[in-house]
């Protein structure tokens, strides 16, 4: 989890730190159950669900953290930052005023998240892990020419240190409604392949559970494919995977364990 976290001044990943480190995750991913803060706690020090409970009732107490039930069963109740812990810790990305919008996708990428991480967080190449957030505050922080702007960023991003010191991206997007074609032709397949043709050790993961939206992501794959004139682009998109979500920690594990970049 510090690599998700690099961002912030943490003394240390312990118990006592346990209030400002729940609210750093909230500022990087938005909304989060109990159980979510709990797994991304436990990556780095031992804390029951109960303790995480107490600390998160505290929270609420002090007014820093907000909740909401969940939308699929009424009864998990997620957490999100208040205007007040959102000042407490110096937030950095703007403060979301809607905590409830697309909640179902974003409880969806930090699952993707936290399987992620069981994956490859201990990888000891592993330089940082950027949130959707954080890519975007990058791309804008003082650039008034994106003001306004719409641009596609990643739903997170895992960067490893090469050997040569090449930064290298694993690109992630949790895909549950299927975009315009339009955008897809023109705006986000285009982008993902100028990524992967320039940087020849990235990768990218498509992860849908919709049996759907997995045909038509192949299909926009495909017409690329046959699209180029890059008698290399088998290669590229060799690197950009399309994954049922059933079967994306299998297919995680067998490349974190084979990519050659970041395994040296």
């Amino acid at each position: 989890m510090k690599a998700l976290l690099a961002h912030y001044y943490i003394r240390s990943f312990s118990y006592r730190n346990t209030d400002l480190i729940i609210l750093s995750l909230l500022h990087e991913l938005r909304i989060m159950t109990a159980k979510q803060i709990h797994v991304m706690l436990n990556f780095e020090y031992e804390i029951s669900l109960q303790n995480v409970q107490k600390n998160l009732t505290e929270l609420r107490r002090n007014e820093l953290i907000g909740r909401i039930k969940s939308e699929t069963d009424r009864k998990t109740f997620c957490y999100y930052l208040t205007k007040n812990g959102h000042n407490n810790i110096g937030g950095m990305y703007s403060f979301p005023k809607v905590p409830e919008y697309n909640l179902n996708h974003h409880l969806m990428v930090t699952n993707a998240l936290i399987d992620t991480f069981k994956i490859v967080g201990q990888q000891p190449h592993l330089k940082v892990v950027q949130t959707e957030r954080r890519q975007a505050y990058e791309i804008k922080d003082f650039n008034k020419e994106m003001k306004g702007r719409v641009f596609s960023v990643a739903d997170f991003l895992f960067r490893f240190r090469a050997k040569n010191r090449r930064d290298i991206n694993w690109y992630f997007e949790i895909e549950l409604s299927s975009k315009t074609k339009r955008r897809y032709l023109h705006g986000i397949f285009p982008k993902y392949i100028r990524d992967l043709e320039k940087n020849p050790e990235a990768h990218l993961f498509y992860v849908t559970p919709s049996h759907y939206i997995f045909e038509e992501l192949e299909r926009y794959k495909e017409y690329f494919v046959q699209k180029s004139k890059n008698k290399n682009i088998e290669e590229v998109f060799d690197r950009l995977h399309i994954i049922p979500q059933p079967k994306f920690k299998e297919e995680l594990t067998r490349l974190a364990k084979n990519d050659l970049f970041i395994n040296w």
